[in-house]
């Protein structure tokens, strides 16, 4: 998922949702190996992760269970180290309703603060995980460049759908299908570091996902939308997920740094703590 909220730490999940832009008709599809939209795909991909920088808008609508909660952020993502980081602010969610939380992805861990960190360990404001482990801190965000990794595989089912715009941008629509299969032998050469596999695994489930892509005149990304599920479990409800990511102003200069070590707990700390 890109985006998950523990329900242990009273957050289900989260969200607002991005409108898509208007678009004409559909015109090809083909597997992305050269030439044509695939083509379009592949060379997007590689031109926005060679300006290894861009800031980004993420939104997502979640419905758990019967209840619909989102999530609104933005944020900075360091292409060229696999690092992001974002301010969120949370809607819905019961007694946290425009609560603002921060994340930063850096050196395969992931932190996160809120202030509900400080009232059960106070002297810290972050915790923190592995990227390769499943979460439990209450937050799980994916990291936007393993995104724009992935859409760079040969082997994905690519459909031109039409023109439009995002914003005052002219853009072009594509429709992308990516396949466990199709990713799994070229994780390496794709650059999609070995802490970040099991998440590109849990993005593409066992039956592969869809992205609506949309690529600017320049070659670049402008949006990622994508649709995600997961299914009940004993303790969970289902979970249904619309996820919107924009990027612009790629190039930006950035630098993504941990929050400084005596601030931080782990996950596992945090739990204790908490009973």
């Amino acid at each position: 998922m890109v985006v998950a909220l523990a329900a242990g730490l009273g957050l289900a999940a989260c969200s607002s949702s991005a409108t898509a832009p208007s678009t004409s008709s559909t015109t090809s599809t083909t597997a992305a190996t050269s030439g044509g939209p695939p083509a379009a795909i592949l060379d997007a991909a590689k031109s926005s992760l060679a300006q290894d920088s861009a800031d980004i808008r993420m939104a997502v609508s979640a419905t758990v269970g019967t209840r619909t909660l989102g999530i609104t952020g933005t944020g900075t993502a360091d292409l060229a180290n696999n690092a992001m980081q974002m301010t969120m602010v949370l809607h819905g969610v019961p007694a946290m309703d425009g609560t603002s939380l921060s994340t930063v992805i850096v050196d395969g861990t992931t932190y996160v603060s809120y202030p509900q960190i400080s009232a059960v360990l106070p002297g810290k404001s972050w915790i923190s995980e592995p990227s390769t482990s499943s979460s439990t801190s209450g937050l799980q965000v994916s990291n936007v460049s393993d995104m724009l990794r992935v859409l760079a595989a040969r082997g994905a089912v690519v459909t031109k759908v039409g023109g439009g715009t995002i914003g005052s941008t002219p853009v072009t629509e594509y429709k992308v299908t990516l396949t466990p299969s199709s990713i799994a032998s070229q994780e390496s050469t794709l650059g999609v570091p070995a802490t970040d596999t099991a998440e590109v695994q849990q993005l593409l489930g066992t039956s592969g996902v869809t992205f609506q892509v949309y690529v600017t005149s320049a070659g670049q990304f402008r949006r990622l939308s994508l649709d995600l599920g997961v299914p009940a479990s004993s303790s969970t409800p289902a979970v249904q997920e619309s996820v919107v990511v924009d990027f612009t102003n790629y190039g930006t200069p950035v630098s993504v740094t941990a929050p400084p070590a005596s601030e931080v707990a782990t996950a596992q700390q945090l739990q204790q703590a908490a009973g």
